[in-house]
């Protein structure tokens, strides 16, 4: 449809644009019900998740572009704002999540809650995923300590999940007797 915008003019015909619209519809309508359940999914989990973390609040919350009577409306009668802006201008594409914290965008927040908001929505993601799959799950972890004080570093690192595999990487030390830790140390000579 956008590749098509992008190449007429509001006096051509627009029936295949009618038709590329009526698709995108039928399409987009069932990517924002998924989407709507995965992120409830989502935030279910997270919140569970972050309870353990924190005293505070979080919420992940969808927030599509559109609702399905107003994404038809576009779609049949705003051609003219598309054709003219070469792009569709409403849809799943344009559809984003926001997280709360404390009932506010968790934007404001400190680096070091924004971490652990971060911890938690991947530790919830990891549930919904492997209640989806049924299968074990391997979690990837890139310096998730950092930022983080050393109060909340042990809480993280007591609260990971034991029943799954999980590999991280940190540039700090990490102090725990209940994880595997593989110390990589480069030559001076070899490294340059």
């Amino acid at each position: 449809r956008n590749a098509l915008l992008k190449n007429i003019s509001l006096d051509d015909d627009l029936t295949f644009l009618n038709i590329l619209g009526n698709q995108l519809y039928e399409v987009g309508i069932k990517v924002i019900e998924q989407r709507s359940e995965f992120i409830k999914l989502l935030n279910e989990q997270t919140k569970l998740v972050y309870k353990d973390l924190s005293s505070n609040e979080i919420n992940v919350l969808y927030q599509p572009s559109v609702d399905k009577e107003a994404f038809m409306k576009h779609i049949t009668k705003n051609q003219k704002q598309d054709i003219l802006y070469q792009t569709t201008n409403v849809g799943p594409h344009r559809d984003d999540f926001l997280v709360k914290y404390n009932g506010n965008n968790a934007v404001n927040s400190s680096q070091g809650e924004i971490r652990l908001m971060v911890i938690a929505i991947k530790l919830g993601l990891l549930k919904v995923i492997k209640n989806a799959v049924n299968e074990d799950v391997i979690l990837l972890l890139d310096d998730v300590l950092s930022e983080l004080d050393q109060r909340r570093q042990k809480v993280i690192l007591d609260k990971l999940p034991k029943d799954i595999q999980i590999i991280m990487n940190s540039a700090i030390k990490i102090k725990s007797d209940k994880i595997d830790i593989i110390t990589l140390k480069g030559d001076k000579e070899n490294n340059e």
